[in-house]
C-alpha cells in the first residue's frame, strides 16, 4: 500500500502542474495518516526528480516545478509545519546534488535544519547512501560514520539496510552490509532493520532461511514482529 500511495503523490504533482503546496493538501484526502505520509513522500520525490516531466507532451504543457532552489533546506523550510518531517525524509537527495563536499555536505545541511528534523533528515541520508553506494557496502558504512551523533549515525545505518530489502533479492546485499557495520555503530540495529523489511516482503520459507543468517540474539525477533 505504501508504494501505491507514494505513486499517487508523484501523479498528483503532474496532475497539478507541479503545484507542491496543493499536492500536499490533496494527500490529506487519504483516510489514514500513513497513507498521507506515503503520498507526501511521492510528491517530494517528484518535485526533486521531475520524472513525469520528461516527455515532449509534458514539456509542451509547461510541466516543471518552481519549488527547487540552491538552498538545501528548500522547500522544506516553506511548507506547512505538519508536512516538514516528510519533506526532510526525501530532501537529502537534493542536498547531495547541491553539495560540494559529498555526504559531508549532506551531514552539514541536515544539522543546519531545525533540530527536531535532524533525526529524520539523517535517516533520509541513509536512504540516499543506499542508492549511491549500492554494491559498495564498505563505502556506505563510511558515509554514515560521517555523522557525529551516535543515535543519528545508527539510524543512517538502519536506513541503508532497509533500502537493500524492498524485495527478497536484496537479502544477500543487506546481510553483507550489516556484517560490515561495527558493533558500536549499530550492527544489531542494522540486522533488526533488515528483519523488519524481510517480514514484509518474504514468504515463510524465505523468512526462515533469512533469519537463520542473522545473529542468534535476534533470531526469534526476526521471525516474529517484536511485541
Amino acid at each position: 500500500m505504501h508504494q501505491c500511495k507514494h505513486g499517487l503523490g508523484h501523479g498528483l504533482m503532474a496532475w497539478s502542474s507541479y503545484d507542491l503546496p496543493a499536492t500536499l493538501d490533496y494527500c490529506e484526502l487519504i483516510g489514514d495518516s500513513m497513507g498521507q505520509a506515503s503520498c507526501r513522500t511521492g510528491a517530494y520525490m517528484e518535485n526533486i526528480v521531475g520524472s513525469l516531466t520528461d516527455s515532449p507532451e509534458a514539456r509542451a504543457l509547461g510541466h516543471f516545478t518552481k519549488y527547487l532552489s540552491d538552498d538545501p533546506q528548500y522547500p522544506c523550510n516553506i511548507v506547512n509545519e505538519r508536512y516538514k518531517a516528510d519533506c526532510y525524509f526525501l530532501q537529502t537527495d537534493r542536498m547531495l546534488f547541491l553539495s560540494k563536499t559529498g555526504f559531508q555536505g549532506v551531514v552539514d545541511a541536515c544539522t543546519a535544519a531545525p533540530e527536531q528534523y535532524h533525526y529524520t533528515c539523517l535517516a533520509s541520508m541513509g536512504r540516499t547512501v543506499g542508492g549511491v553506494a549500492r554494491g559498495r557496502p564498505e563505502q556506505a558504512v563510511q558515509y554514515c560514520q560521517l555523522i557525529p551523533m551516535h543515535e543519528n549515525r545508527v539510524q543512517c545505518i538502519v536506513s541503508v539496510a532497509k533500502d537493500y530489502l524492498w524485495d527478497p533479492s536484496g537479502a544477500e546485499g543487506g546481510l553483507r552490509f550489516c556484517g560490515l557495520v561495527p558493533p558500536e555503530d549499530g550492527q544489531i540495529d542494522c540486522y533488526k532493520g533488515l528483519a523488519e523489511h524481510a517480514r514484509a516482503v518474504m514468504d515463510r520459507d524465505q523468512l526462515d532461511a533469512f533469519c537463520a543468517r542473522v545473529p542468534s540474539e535476534i533470531h526469534d525477533e526476526c521471525l516474529n514482529s517484536p511485541t
